[in-house]
């Protein structure tokens, strides 16, 4: 999603105060192959410094090979760090990372957002140069120099030190990570944008509301968290109307949450009273499936 920098920035920013420093740790200290056996490879940008990216490694044999020190296999339920995308396993690293000698060759795939090129090809012996390699990523595209962020308005499930690294790699402007009653860090809610920001990398921890046949709502730049925080909202009464005048009291955004795949029922209500800011179109519910729990709303409807 896009936000034109100029209004994003103020209705991100209002009523909080304070200065955003860089807080994203620098690289580890990596050994080189002739002490461990291992090949330092670097993630280059187009200026030539290292970068954070998402990388993919495939073995000769078809096998998902991670860097040193990433967990060779991922909890079923991983949410943060190293992630497993439409069955792929992607490691995050911050610019620079190592891979056993011996593993060679590998196949690789370096990705950093949608305004660079994708690097990818093979991985040999003959890449290697006193030790290390270099995959340099070429930007195609900056909206930034036109005057617009890139951000994400609906995450779960991540630590905001975690999701300073990943912003890094997907080349993300905003985070906001969304607190809700299915999760547990309702205690890094600040009201305010949370110390590991940037002046480039900003990060604040918000809140989804939530029922599950009204509907659910990404609630934006909140100075206090709207009741109930815990457990899901049970009942339709009051309704998201109400939830609404709250969050734009405080100045803030209210989004409708993955719109075309769980709509609920209160949504025609709340855009003809004009309480909404913004719609999720794109996010990862598949769209072309039913409509989550709307089967327990109207119940004939998945016949149909």
């Amino acid at each position: 999603m896009r936000f034109n920098r100029r209004d994003f920035l103020r209705s991100l920013t209002t009523g909080s105060t304070g200065c955003y420093v860089s807080s994203i740790l620098p690289p580890a200290r990596l050994v080189g192959a002739q002490e461990s056996g291992t090949t330092l490879c670097r993630v280059l940008d187009e200026s030539g410094r290292e970068t954070a990216a998402r990388i993919r490694l495939i073995d000769a044999q078809g096998r998902e090979t991670v860097p040193v020190g990433h967990p060779e296999a991922l909890e079923e339920e991983a949410r943060e760090g190293d992630v497993r995308f439409q069955r792929r396993r992607f490691s995050y690293v911050n610019g620079r990372f190592q891979i056993p000698y011996d593993r060679l060759p590998l196949r690789y795939q370096v990705i950093k957002g949608y305004e660079y090129g994708i690097a990818e090809g093979e991985l040999n012996q003959a890449n290697v140069r006193d030790g290390v390699v270099r995959f340099p990523l070429q930007r195609w595209s900056s909206l930034n120099r036109q005057g617009w962020y890139s951000g994400d308005i609906h995450i779960h499930h991540i630590a905001p030190k975690t999701c300073r690294v990943e912003m890094e790699a997907e080349d993300l402007n905003v985070a906001n990570i969304l607190t809700s009653d299915f999760t547990t860090d309702q205690d890094l809610f600040e009201g305010k944008i949370n110390h590991y920001s940037s002046g480039e990398r900003l990060i604040y921890v918000n809140q989804e509301f939530r029922n599950h046949e009204l509907g659910h709502l990404c609630l934006l730049n909140l100075k206090r968290l709207i009741e109930p925080v815990k457990p899901v909202q049970p009942y339709h009464h009051p309704l998201h109307l109400e939830v609404c005048d709250q969050v734009h009291a405080q100045g803030g955004h209210v989004s409708w949450a993955h719109f075309p795949s769980w709509p609920g029922v209160e949504n025609p209500l709340d855009v003809a009273m004009e309480k909404l800011d913004a719609l999720e179109i794109l996010c990862v519910l598949e769209p072309r499936e039913f409509p989550i729990f709307m089967k327990s709303v109207v119940p004939d409807a998945e016949a149909n």
